[in-house]
């Protein structure tokens, strides 16, 4: 179909714009610095298939290629991939993060028609499904990140001490001691300490180790002690002061 241009003057000012007026109705010429910025506010506000938009933007506009232009950015559209392909959702459940809670949020899914359901405070198996794939993300990234190499601080003086503590990593009771020891150092590893362990050897990883100055045989008494009055203090009992009792004379 031959395009027939027209230079059609604004309503508002003296300014033309260049149409096309073949159709009846003039269609404005988009520059190609414009047509996705046209693109845009023609699809954005319900992302039609780009069979839908074609139509809308040919009524208007024009440009050498505008179906083929406007298919292709129909279909590179994320939001609109997944409301054809899926539709809005009719209720979302999500955690109590600040996000999910805040007005915008409530006003968009008032908008879409979504009911919001919120989960119980400190319940993630209320939200089971999207924890179990938050569970298998996880290891997937896991799995992705094993060839790169992550620094651990170890403390200087655990390059060099005689004997070590052992963090205790199992689940512990109140008031009970986060660390066990010390143990005599017997060999030193890049990423590991062979350890004697009440008699026995162990290989322990310098993540769990902090050092300690103590030394053999009374040294080491010394700071068992220090360490069971850090970890389980002597209670003080304040008493009432009475008369100091006197010894009676003997007849």
């Amino acid at each position: 179909m031959a395009l027939k241009w027209e230079d059609v003057p604004l309503a508002s000012s003296n300014t033309t714009l260049l149409c096309d007026t073949n159709t009846g109705h003039p269609r404005l010429l988009v520059p190609a610095s414009r047509r996705k910025q046209v693109f845009d506010i023609v699809h954005g506000p319900s992302h039609p298939s780009g069979c839908t938009t074609a139509p809308l933007m040919t009524n208007k506009f024009v440009w050498h290629g505008i179906n083929k232009d406007v298919r292709q950015w129909a279909r590179s559209c994320i939001p609109a991939r997944w409301i054809s392909h899926f539709r809005v959702p009719d209720s979302i459940t999500t955690d109590r993060g600040p996000a999910f809670l805040s007005e915008l949020w409530v006003s968009l899914a008032r908008l879409m028609g979504t009911t919001v359901h919120s989960t119980m405070a400190y319940n993630p198996a209320a939200n089971g499904m999207v924890e179990r794939v938050h569970r298998s993300l996880k290891a997937a990234l896991m799995a992705r990140c094993t060839n790169e190499r992550t620094t651990t601080y170890s403390p200087p003086a655990l390059h060099s001490c005689a004997y070590v503590f052992i963090r205790v990593d199992a689940s512990r009771l109140p008031l009970t001691k986060p660390y066990r020891g010390p143990h005599r150092v017997i060999r030193r590893a890049a990423k590991a300490y062979l350890l004697d362990i009440h008699g026995r050897e162990d290989w322990i990883t310098i993540d769990r180790l902090e050092p300690t100055n103590a030394g053999s045989g009374a040294a080491q008494e010394t700071h068992r002690a220090n360490l069971r009055c850090r970890f389980h203090p002597t209670p003080t009992v304040l008493q009432e002061q009475g008369p100091t009792p006197t010894a009676s004379a003997s007849a």
